[in-house]
Parts: C-alpha cells; structure tokens; sequence
C-alpha cells in the first residue's frame, strides 16, 4: 500500500495535482512506524460515534449485551415465501454470542 501511495503522491506533484486529502493522527503513526498497530481507540479520532458504541459494548457485562442483541450462531434466510434457519456452527442456535 505504501507504494502505491507514493507513486500517486509523486504522480499528482509531477503534474501539479492539488490532493485534498486529511490524514487522521494514526495514519501518520502508520507512516512514521510501519510495525504500529490500530486499535479502537485510535477509531475514536475517525468516527467518535462508532468509537463510544464499541468501547460501550467492551465495558458492558455479558448478560446485557446477550439481552440486548440476542444474537446466535445461525443465520435466518427467506427464499420464495420459506424461512430457513441454518447454523453457522454446530449447536450454533443455542450458543449466544
């Protein structure tokens, strides 16, 4: 990716193309240290809404997030008016997530 980055970087000076592009402070991070990481903290800089959802589900207890999703290992389809419910892995519909 880095390479492809520079050559549009040195493609859009070698014409004179102005990129409008914004650089969240973890990109630069990226930049500077290929070996850093991304965590959901670092999301927090992009998209605080999304970042305040999931650090509210990391610090929740288990039974409200079970209540509140009820989610499972399977997955429901509608195919011609039939429902079918398929699981994802064995047992998957008495397994919560």
């Amino acid at each position: 990716i880095y390479c492809f980055l520079g050559r549009f970087i040195a493609f859009a000076l070698w014409r004179g193309i102005r990129i409008d592009a914004v650089f969240t402070p973890h990109m630069f991070r990226l930049m500077m240290d290929p070996h850093a990481k991304a965590t959901h903290e670092d999301l927090g800089e992009v998209d605080i809404k999304l970042h305040s959802n999931l650090h509210m589900m990391l610090t929740c207890d288990s039974e409200t997030i079970e209540e509140t999703f009820c989610q499972t290992f399977c997955i429901d389809t509608e195919f011609l008016g039939v429902r079918s419910t398929y699981d994802l892995i064995p047992g998957g519909s008495e397994i919560p997530v």
